[in-house]
């Protein structure tokens, strides 16, 4: 099997990516080494681009394939479904696109014809072999390369890439952002290349990608095995998903039960419906361009709410091997000896159904601002609290709950607070393994989502959970969270700055004291820690100097510790306060952590040039929680003591629970050496 190269490969054929393939899948890295590959490919060298394996489409279903008939019949054309090799080829057909309009874009005054690749190729040719050619009577135009009409790529892929005329709205999904940042990729590297090379280097490479790059062809015969194909042929060089797995695999079990059990109209219906709700699944997980979901975890969160949590169950082997099985579908008789028996068509129907009713849902648990129906503000307000509690295992049931059209809003609301005071609470006060209860709640999901319990069960659930760290009348058993600050605090430890709650406690004051006002922190800034950016400040630095020596001798407690700083007893004295909750501070927008160790006045107001540009922003003109600090004359051991009292004050309110007393609410502030 002699390799043969694009020009070749090309010839009069048609290519389509069938409905049971994955979407365009490579992203910037893949497509950096593909156009380094044919940047660094020497003048005459040819390259080895690997193996195209195809099924020839049967061309009498005028229906599905009608306009293709006339290329078939009157120019020899044959049409081929691609089995694996699509990632290459719709690569390569982009990279060719891009190419096209940029040398459109330089040759503006002349038609396609007029415009020439070499002494006798012009863009029209180019058109014609690799990307549409239009019916001799202007009906309509026919791709050399594209997708079956039922893959969810078909239309972007024609109005966006290629630039048919649209005919409506064009949806979008997981894989059409990869195809239109590879398009964009090609056309910044193309016209880095033309100004860097000019119309030479354009045809060059050119050249280098019709003739250098080198592939073999080879043609399954049997319909079934291409199904089996794909699953492996796929899972080389950048592996597919089991949610891609999955759409192969169902689509081929509808192709393997009899007419008995199918007949053709329902079997046409329910692979159409596969391919719709697989549509829109990955425009759910796209919709947010820049924050595009995975769709594994999706597909194992509805897992485990569709069939129950299994902890010794792995989710796409019992998806791919034990549930969806083609042993349950081939033969009825054989498949009474499998555990679970013949795989009925509406088993398979009702849980497509199910899973593109989820997607949506799932895109408004992580996006609730997105929501589409939009959810109540009530609704949004309590998942974002939830997000940034931490929303750990509890996915599958949030998404369950949404499911739940028939609830009244309120009643999710109440759900929604009651797993983020759960988190809190459970994981970040009492420090609680990560699995905590998470069977419970993972199995809830299909409660939920099936009916067997409401939304009131779930409460219930999530508040007794809870009674084990909680006296009757809501009153902390605070030795918890005195032992986990304990631990905190340790042979030099970080205390309330390494707590885990603690941006999330900040961040929830933060909204306390600013009510209607405008807001003027965003959570986004606080999910990571850029080098640029300081989150959260220590008011008084984590190391005393001149500027902060004076507030601190004068208290009582570091009075007799005078002069004295480098005695042990001082050094974990400051560390403790330093580090407790009152001392540790919101901030609004990037700090340049130099400044840091400046005296409290300088730290109040903004910072200034000769010209009078700012440098920095002084918490004066900070956030709520910076202001409530500037409103302070000095800042010592006592203001610290009394902000922690405040903000622990706020906990109590926040979360609906009780210190016990004063005395012990201040003792968890981990202010005294005996702490």
């Amino acid at each position: 099997m002699k390799p043969v190269s694009l020009d070749v490969l090309f010839n009069n054929k048609i290519f389509r990516i069938p409905d049971y393939q994955r979407g365009f899948a490579w992203q910037t890295e893949q497509l950096r080494q593909f156009w380094d590959d044919l940047v660094n490919l020497a003048e005459g060298r040819s390259h080895y681009t690997g193996l195209i394996t195809m099924r020839e489409i049967a061309t009498d279903n005028t229906d599905r394939y009608g306009k293709e008939q006339w290329l078939i019949r009157d120019f020899s054309h044959r049409a081929y479904h691609i089995v694996d090799g699509q990632q290459r080829l719709t690569t390569l057909v982009v990279l060719l696109q891009a190419f096209v309009e940029l040398k459109r874009s330089l040759c503006k005054d002349k038609s396609d014809r007029e415009i020439y690749v070499s002494e006798s190729l012009t863009i029209d040719d180019v058109v014609e072999k690799y990307i549409v050619r239009k019916h001799p009577k202007g009906i309509y135009r026919t791709y050399k390369f594209g997708y079956d009409a039922d893959n969810p790529s078909d239309k972007f892929f024609r109005h966006n890439i290629v630039g048919e005329p649209a005919d409506g709205k064009v949806d979008e999904t997981f894989y059409t952002l990869n195809l239109t940042r590879a398009k964009e990729y090609f056309a910044k590297r193309l016209r880095q290349l033309y100004e860097s090379a000019g119309t030479p280097g354009l045809q060059e490479m050119y050249s280098k990608v019709t003739r250098s790059l080198l592939f073999n062809e080879y043609v399954i015969e049997d319909e079934f095995d291409v199904y089996v194909a794909f699953e492996t042929m796929n899972n080389r060089g950048k592996p597919l998903s089991n949610l891609e797995l999955l759409k192969n695999r169902l689509i081929y079990l509808v192709t393997l039960y009899s007419n008995d059990c199918l007949d053709a109209v329902s079997r046409e219906d329910l692979r159409q419906r596969i391919n719709k709700v697989w549509k829109g699944v990955y425009h759910q997980l796209g919709r947010n361009k820049a924050h595009p979901l995975n769709d594994d975890e999706f597909l194992r969160a509805h897992w485990i709410m569709y069939f129950g949590f299994d902890s010794k169950a792995n989710y796409s082997h019992f998806l791919l091997d034990d549930y969806f099985f083609p042993r349950r579908v081939q033969d009825p008789a054989a498949a009474t000896v499998h555990p679970r028996g013949f795989l009925e068509p509406a088993e398979i129907d009702k849980y497509v159904v199910s899973l593109g009713a989820s997607a949506p849902h799932w895109f408004n648990l992580h996006f609730p601002r997105k929501s589409y129906p939009p959810l109540k503000g009530a609704e949004v307000v309590a998942l974002l609290k939830l997000q940034r509690a931490g929303i750990r295992y509890f996915k599958p049931l949030v998404m369950a709950v949404l499911k739940k059209n028939n609830t009244d809003s309120t009643e999710r609301t109440k759900a929604f607070k009651g797993m983020e005071r759960f988190v809190f609470l459970a994981f970040h006060v009492h420090g609680m393994q990560w699995n905590y209860a998470r069977p419970e709640f993972l199995r809830a999901a299909r409660q939920v989502d099936r009916e067997e319990i409401g939304l009131a069960t779930v409460h219930k659930k999530l508040s007794g959970r809870l009674s084990g760290m909680l006296g009757e009348d809501g009153t902390l058993k605070q030795h918890w969270f005195r032992n986990l600050m304990a631990r905190k605090f340790a042979d030099g430890g970080y205390g309330y700055y390494a707590w885990s709650g603690l941006r999330h406690l900040l961040f929830e004051y933060e909204l306390h004291l600013q009510g209607r006002r405008l807001s003027k922190v965003s959570w986004e800034h606080l999910k990571k820690s850029k080098r640029d950016m300081v989150t959260v400040e220590h008011i008084a630095p984590q190391g005393p100097n001149k500027h902060w020596r004076p507030a601190f001798k004068k208290h009582h407690a570091f009075r007799d510790l005078d002069e004295q700083e480098g005695d042990p007893t001082f050094r974990e004295l400051y560390h403790r306060h330093v580090n407790s909750l009152g001392n540790l501070l919101l901030l609004s927008r990037s700090v340049n952590s130099a400044l840091q160790d400046h005296a409290f006045e300088r730290k109040k107001e903004a910072w200034r040039d000769s010209e009078g540009n700012t440098l920095r922003d002084g918490y004066a003109n900070g956030s709520h929680s910076e202001l409530e600090v500037a409103m302070q004359e000095s800042w010592g051991p006592e203001e610290i003591r009394e902000r922690g009292m405040k903000l622990l004050t706020f906990f109590e309110d926040r979360w609906q629970v009780r210190f016990r007393s004063e005395e012990e609410k201040e003792h968890l502030l981990m202010l005294s050496v005996d702490s």
